[in-house]
């Protein structure tokens, strides 16, 4: 933070974000139109999440927990357009070279939303704290409380200390599930690639788990037979904690 940040257009992670948001938003202009509705409509959508969920996460700066929320938003939006990427380069619509080009700007940006949240406390918004002194009470003020309003005063604080507690709940699950599900698109993007590296898979199913480093993970790989004889489609699920990510791919046999 050493130039002076007044809006979310100030940040660099933002304004990489729109270029690369852009320059996609170019690039599938040139893809079939059977994609129309798929493939360019998911690339568009979440790379332009991420520019979204950062200006969201800067208007979100007195919460903590919501400002941690919304940048773990974020970062899932630009690991999932990493795998819409994939994609394009593996379905032949775009070169190596360029695939690897946005692959490695969307590291960086995910580097530097993570950098935000493990630092977010600087990114915070501090409370003003009134300059006004504290008016003496009169001596009309001076007499005790009655024993109502003490009872009326207690259930209001309790009140308060249970919206307090919710809301805080509230947003220490919401930034769980994005951690979770930002960790299950990594899982499914690495099992996807070794399925890859097999070859050309037989029509069936398959399933299993991500070793003891990932015990909440588990994966379900099903294989079915498509219209044309040398193509597979390839339909892995990460399931954890009865939530589902769900990638589909298609496998060639190659000659």
């Amino acid at each position: 933070m050493g130039e002076k940040i007044r809006s979310y257009k100030d940040l660099r992670v933002y304004q990489l974000a729109l270029d690369k948001a852009m320059e996609i938003f170019e690039i599938t202009k040139i893809f079939p139109a059977e994609e129309r509705y798929s493939l360019v409509d998911q690339a568009r959508r979440s790379s332009r999440s991420v520019c979204t969920n950062i200006a969201e996460a800067w208007r979100k700066r007195r919460y903590k927990n919501a400002f941690i929320a919304k940048l773990s938003d974020a970062e899932t939006e630009a690991c999932e357009t990493q795998v819409w990427v994939e994609f394009a380069f593996r379905c032949r619509y775009i070169s190596k070279t360029m695939a690897g080009s946005l692959d490695a700007a969307y590291n960086k940006i995910i580097g530097q939303i993570v950098k935000m949240i493990d630092e977010a406390d600087k990114w915070l918004i501090k409370p003003k704290v009134s300059d006004s002194p504290i008016p003496p009470f009169s001596d009309s003020k001076k007499k005790g409380f009655t024993l109502i309003e003490v009872m009326i005063a207690i259930a209001i604080i309790a009140v308060a200390l249970v919206v307090i507690l919710h809301s805080y709940g509230l947003g220490v699950s919401m930034a769980n599930v994005s951690q979770d599900f930002s960790l299950a698109t990594l899982l499914a993007q690495g099992k996807m690639a070794e399925i890859e590296l097999e070859g050309f898979p037989e029509v069936g199913g398959e399933e299993g788990d991500f070793g003891e480093e990932y015990p909440r993970f588990t994966w379900r790989k099903r294989v079915t037979e498509t219209p044309i004889e040398d193509l597979r489609k390839v339909t892995l699920t990460v399931s954890w904690d009865e939530k589902n990510l769900e990638v589909i791919t298609y496998l060639a046999k190659r000659e």
